[in-house]
Formats: C-alpha cells, sequence, structure tokens
C-alpha cells in the first residue's frame, strides 16, 4: 500500500512539474510573440501616432511584456519612454519595480532622468 501510494505521489508530482513547465513556456511564447509585435510597431511608427498603434496591436499588457520591450529599447530611452508612458495607461496594469529599473537605466543612456 505504501508503494503505491509513493508511486502515484511521484506520477502527480512529475505531471505537477511537466504542467507547470509547459505553461511557462506557453506563457513565454505568448510574451514573445506580444513584444516582438510592439517592437515592430515602435520601429516603423511616427511618434506622434504611437499610441494609437500600440493600441491597436491587441496585445495584453502585462509586466513581462513591458520588462522585455524596456530591454530591447534599451539604447532608445525616449521611445522606451514612451512605450512606458502607454503601458501605465492601460486598464488593470501598474508598473513593476523591474520596470522602472529598466526605464531609469534607459533613460540615463541619454542622460533623460
Amino acid at each position: 500500500m505504501i508503494k503505491l501510494c509513493s508511486h502515484r505521489k511521484n506520477i502527480l508530482s512529475k505531471w505537477v512539474l511537466f504542467a507547470k513547465m509547459h505553461s511557462t513556456n506557453e506563457a513565454i511564447q505568448e510574451v514573445g510573440e506580444a513584444s516582438e509585435r510592439v517592437s515592430k510597431v515602435m520601429m516603423t511608427c511616427p511618434t506622434l501616432a504611437l499610441d494609437t498603434a500600440l493600441n491597436q496591436t491587441g496585445v495584453k499588457v502585462s509586466p513581462d511584456l513591458v520588462e522585455d520591450v524596456l530591454k530591447r529599447f534599451e539604447n532608445a530611452g525616449m521611445s522606451a519612454f514612451r512605450f512606458f508612458e502607454w503601458a501605465e495607461k492601460q486598464r488593470g496594469y501598474s508598473h513593476s519595480i523591474r520596470a522602472y529599473h529598466l526605464m531609469i537605466e534607459s533613460l540615463a543612456k541619454i542622460r533623460q532622468y
């Protein structure tokens, strides 16, 4: 009986681990795809229309997405800042501490802090 329960726990723990890894991989892939869409918009859109273009991407803003985009645009301080401001206005989103740090680092590179 003990051996059987131990075997079930082992199977269950492996399944839980697999489920966590799978859902994490999916989340990472979703963030990567959304980040890629946002990055393309930011590189091709004029500054005046950026907010509208970002709204039209349909991406759901999350801390992971914002951090990823800020990392991609770490050397483009003002573009990163425009995205940072846009993200802040999105319903249900608030910046993570990491996002603030990334934004400050980006602005510091162009001495706009």
